[in-house]
């Protein structure tokens, strides 16, 4: 039988014992179905799991709506990638931001094709001792792009993965950290966000 549809959004959760978080997230548009890809702590990719069939290992669980109309195209690959390159950095200096680890929550809708991504995003403060904070942070990535864009945050896992282009327009949104709207180029991981606050 062929995979159902996915309806309004699919929801991924992160168990605890995978610190590393989601890999990739693969949509394929012909099979209606969501592919996640864990990453083990060891940095190597782990068999992917699939919205329509039971969770790999327990590494992750995916909770998939009930069937409804096709959803609209939308790009079949979005590669997040974990590490400690700077993702966030301070117009003073005072602060360099990194990425703690891949998002640990995924929530992608296909019908408005956006997909939200909750992660821990950290920053060094130089103000006469290193001070290391942490603040949770939502980024919503808008998938309206062209077929088989690739957003990347983080460090290179694969070399590989970054062959591809992803010209994607990432709109960070927390209560905690006022960020404006950037665009990500060619080539990560040297972004700038204005108006970062400590």
């Amino acid at each position: 039988a062929s995979a159902p549809a996915l309806d309004r959004a699919v929801s991924v959760d992160c168990d605890p014992g995978l610190e590393s978080g989601i890999g990739s997230v693969q949509w394929d548009e012909q099979g209606n179905r969501l592919t996640l890809t864990p990453i083990v702590a060891s940095g190597e990719w782990a068999t992917p799991l699939v919205t329509n069939q039971s969770p790999v290992g327990g590494a992750l669980s995916a909770r998939s709506a009930s069937i409804d109309e096709h959803p609209t195209a939308c790009p079949s690959n979005v590669v997040l990638l974990p590490g400690d390159t700077p993702l966030l950095d301070m117009e003073a200096g005072l602060s360099r931001g990194f990425l703690v680890d891949a998002p640990t929550r995924c929530v992608f809708n296909p019908v408005t094709r956006r997909l939200r991504l909750e992660c821990q995003v950290g920053w060094e403060l130089f103000r006469g001792e290193r001070h290391r904070m942490y603040r949770d942070l939502a980024l919503e990535v808008d998938l309206d792009i062209a077929w088989n864009s690739v957003v990347a945050l983080g460090s290179v896992v694969d070399g590989r993965l970054w062959s591809r282009q992803f010209p994607a327009t990432l709109t960070p949104t927390t209560s905690a950290i006022p960020v404006g709207v950037w665009t990500a180029p060619v080539c990560l991981p040297n972004i700038r966000v204005a108006g970062v606050g400590a």
